[in-house]
């Protein structure tokens, strides 16, 4: 018989083999092979302690946008996929981040997560969110990035971290238009600043007054809530300065000046 050595080798398990953490025996077997004798072989038994090494592995993809544009304090559409290549379901908060770099990620764009799965071992769960773009954002070229798990310190025993982000193609953010309020008077607007004179002729005493008649637009975007304007119409205006130029019993200088603070008010 030829003489046999000890040999010392390493035995891996799978790590897909279904096994609950906890004792286990291990049985092996020996055998001479490549010869024209054979050898009986034996079993002996040892006993070792296993853990379950199945985890998840999250990782986005397919990131996009909704469009090519969006304003700062605007909305955007987002979509992306979020695959599972690990061994075990799993759930987690995806952060959504908007930064001017398509290679490193933004630590933080103030944007909320969103909660995604469970999602089983080998699966994947397709997704869609409409953030708003923080005003303030400078305009400039940007990219969404999704990323998984996104807690600090991380709450995923994953089997990498490697693959928790992925990037979208590019876009374009805009200034944050405001709105524009303007005041129409006789077909022409008044800008921001602007003032024209506003003539209501000659105040006759015990007679109706005048009126003026002006609208204001907005020619801004976005749309804005109900305006509390004051609501004085032009014809109280002129009888208030009726009154006044008849109860002081005042001289046509004194009168046009009152007419005078008349037409500055709507200037």
């Amino acid at each position: 018989m030829p003489e046999l050595s000890d040999r010392h080798d390493q035995l891996h398990l799978p790590h897909h083999l279904p096994r609950p953490s906890g004792r286990h025996a291990l049985f092996w077997e020996v055998r001479a092979i490549g010869t024209s004798t054979t050898y009986n072989g034996y079993w002996s038994q040892s006993s070792f302690t296993s853990q379950n090494t199945t985890k998840p592995n999250l990782t986005p993809s397919n990131v996009a946008v909704g469009g090519s544009s969006a304003q700062a304090g605007g909305t955007l559409a987002v979509n992306w996929r979020m695959s599972n290549t690990g061994t075990a379901a799993a759930a987690t908060s995806t952060g959504i981040r908007i930064g001017t770099s398509n290679t490193t990620h933004p630590a933080s764009s103030g944007i909320p997560t969103v909660t995604t799965g469970p999602i089983p071992a080998g699966s994947y769960l397709d997704q869609a969110a409409t953030v708003t773009v923080p005003a303030g954002t400078a305009p400039g070229t940007y990219y969404v990035w999704v990323i998984a798990d996104n807690s600090s310190p991380v709450t995923l025993d994953q089997t990498t971290q490697a693959d928790d982000w992925a990037v979208s193609g590019s876009f374009t953010v805009s200034p944050q238009s405001r709105p524009h309020v303007a005041v129409v008077v006789s077909g022409s607007p008044l800008a921001n600043g602007q003032s024209a004179p506003v003539s209501f002729g000659t105040v006759q005493q015990g007679s109706a007054g005048p009126s003026l008649t002006f609208s204001v637009q907005n020619t801004g975007h976005p749309s804005l809530a109900p305006l509390a304007f004051e609501q004085i119409m032009t014809a109280q205006i002129a009888a208030f300065v009726s009154d006044q130029v008849a109860g002081r019993g005042l001289a046509p200088k004194n009168a046009n000046r009152y007419r005078e603070i008349l037409s500055r008010l709507f200037s």
